[in-house]
């Protein structure tokens, strides 16, 4: 299993070919540097154990502080809509705006099995994406600590092996996600 993305230039400047696989993910950038990082577990095993490990999470009634402003409500509403079964990686928004970053502790342990699952995907946003939205969330700087607070053994193993993914990835901020989780 493989997920291919093309793209026709909508990021000025890039020259990047990422091809993420079930073993990890071949990346070539400016036609020059090409790298291989190989996966400590296959992708569909490391997404089946995290949806294994927070399946007893209840879906929260509110996931933002809803009544705080209109796009903390906007957010809430397509939170709310979805599942972790079905939200789309376009629903988790783009940089700048994004319901992750509003997301509360709760919310973020719902969704986990998801975010995961679309970080493995291709970087499409260039400097700051997906992976660095959900660095930052569950990391010490968003609500990493009130996550570690709810999650059980199995819940802390997955995150932390997400943390690792992102680490060696070289997304920005990992450091202290892993840090935080391992």
């Amino acid at each position: 299993t493989a997920t291919f993305v093309t793209s026709t230039g909508e990021a000025p400047g890039r020259n990047v070919l990422e091809i993420s696989a079930e073993q990890g993910r071949l990346t070539v950038k400016d036609g020059t540097h090409i790298h291989f990082q190989r996966n400590r577990t296959p992708m569909s095993k490391f997404c089946m154990e995290a949806e294994a490990a927070f399946a007893s999470v209840p879906k929260p009634e509110h996931f933002t502080n809803y009544l705080h402003c209109g796009e903390c409500l906007e957010h809430d509403e397509t939170l709310r809509r979805n599942s972790r079964e079905n939200i789309s990686r376009s629903e988790f928004g783009r940089p700048g705006w994004s319901p992750i970053g509003f997301c509360s502790a709760h919310g973020l342990m719902y969704y986990f099995p998801a975010l995961a699952r679309y970080c493995f995907h291709p970087n499409l946003f260039g400097d700051e994406d997906l992976r660095e939205m959900v660095t930052h969330a569950i990391g010490p700087k968003g609500r990493g600590a009130e996550m570690l607070a709810l999650a059980d053994s199995r819940q802390r193993r997955a995150i932390a092996g997400l943390a690792l993914w992102l680490n060696a990835s070289e997304v920005s901020g990992s450091d202290a996600l892993v840090d935080l989780w391992t």
